[in-house]
């Protein structure tokens, strides 16, 4: 390998590993990793959900990888919220209606497994569509 092509490489790893750290650093994670069920024990698995003017805006993350067994807790700030799966739900008995801001509930040991669970989360007027992955 000749110099010049010698150099490049430490310049484009250090801007590779800066941009990175910078796009984490900012709270976009390019993605949620997959989790490996079957190494872990059932834990509990946070969303937070943004509602502002009477809006849901967003729930953080989108998009949430579970395990069989994990007991998911959504959280909002100040609203009350109701939690609907349109499509089968991984959870366990009822998981719809907050108590207060927060609900939480356990994906069922039986939930299938591999598969995107679309499910809504409405506040007043105002719906979001997030989806919950049970790996």
């Amino acid at each position: 390998m000749n110099n010049m092509a010698m150099s490049l490489v430490p310049k484009t790893c250090t801007g590779l590993l800066v941009s990175m750290v910078l796009l984490i650093a900012s709270g976009c994670a390019p993605f949620e990793p997959q989790l490996i069920c079957s190494e872990l024990t059932p834990t509990d698995r946070h969303l937070k959900i943004h509602i502002k003017d009477e809006k849901v805006k967003k729930v953080t993350p989108k998009k949430k990888h579970v395990c069989q067994g994990d007991t998911v807790i959504w959280k909002s700030i100040d609203k009350d919220f109701k939690i609907a799966f349109p499509k089968g739900s991984p959870m366990a008995g009822a998981c719809q209606d907050s108590a207060g801001q927060k609900l939480s509930c356990t994906v069922k040991s039986d939930a299938e497994v591999e598969k995107k669970y679309k499910y809504s989360i409405t506040s007043g007027e105002s719906t979001l569509d997030p989806h919950i992955i049970v790996d």
